[in-house]
């Protein structure tokens, strides 16, 4: 289940693990990244700060890294985020389609009601639209879509 979409799986298990694997092995680039950018940047720059000047926290209690810092590491993973983001897309995607062949392929066309289908018929053709001009960011080709 590895390259695109569609794919049928033959050992989930094992492509689990591989998935599992294969993402540990950037846990040494992720943390030198951190580590070199905290060195580059002063704790009044890493963070997000309130109008008192607190470190500003998210729902999960964890800091609010800055824009600025957020930008460099994202430069210094180059692109590993969006990567891999991608590669969830697609194996969530192999694995329904493995999970559909294992049901036997059953008939999935009254899924959605029309106007469900309709409504997001609607929003593609306006991502669509937007790529075109140029302001949806990080798509590079309508094939994507």
């Amino acid at each position: 289940m590895t390259g695109t979409g569609g794919q049928h799986c033959r050992n989930i298990h094992k492509e689990t693990w591989r998935i599992i694997n294969a993402t540990h092995l950037l846990v040494d680039t992720l943390l030198l990244a951190d580590k070199e950018l905290k060195q580059q940047f002063s704790i009044d720059n890493i963070y997000l700060k309130d109008a008192s000047g607190n470190i500003m926290k998210n729902k999960f209690n964890a800091p609010i890294h800055s824009a600025a810092y957020t930008q460099q590491y994202n430069r210094k993973l180059k692109g590993m985020v969006e990567k891999q983001m991608r590669l969830a897309i697609i194996a969530t995607a192999n694995f329904w389609y493995t999970a559909w062949m294992n049901a036997g392929k059953p008939d999935l066309s009254d899924l959605h009601p029309v106007n469900q289908t309709e409504r997001n018929e609607g929003k593609l053709k306006k991502e669509i639209k937007l790529f075109k001009l140029g302001k949806l960011i990080n798509a590079k080709s309508e094939k994507e879509f």
